[in-house]
């Protein structure tokens, strides 16, 4: 997850501790090293079992929230769309691709936007959207 440390400097410079995180996959460490809450109850998504009452809770709660990035684990991203239909489809749609990182030879974490967030200019490091 080392590799992912520009990003969570990203998130410091530019967002703040109300805006939380969608952590698709089994990234225990990612609300962690981002210090940033997770999206939608729930920390990470691959502990969790296909049940449709918790789709729709978690869809519930994040429409509540502020959320300006979904962390799709390539590992998981298959299997989120079985297990979570409903949050998938909501990411799909809302959700814009910002950048894919390398974790390992196996692993690529895809970083998504959600580009319908009003952003208050540009960050001078990466040219991302700055959220504060």
């Amino acid at each position: 997850m080392f590799r992912l440390v520009p990003f969570f400097n990203y998130l410091d410079r530019c967002t703040t501790r109300a805006h939380r995180l969608l952590n698709v996959g089994f990234a225990v460490e990612v609300p962690y090293f981002a210090r940033r809450a997770f999206a939608g109850g729930i920390s990470y998504f691959a502990g969790y079992p296909a049940v449709p009452e918790l789709d729709q809770r978690v869809l519930t709660k994040m429409r509540s929230e502020v959320v300006p990035f979904v962390l799709v684990a390539s590992e998981f991203a298959s299997e989120f769309a079985v297990r979570f239909p409903l949050t998938e489809r909501y990411v799909r749609v809302r959700y814009t691709p910002l950048l894919d990182v390398k974790i390992r030879d196996d692993l690529t974490m895809q970083i998504l936007i959600d580009p319908n967030l009003p952003s208050r200019g540009r960050d001078q490091e990466t040219g991302y959207p700055c959220f504060v």
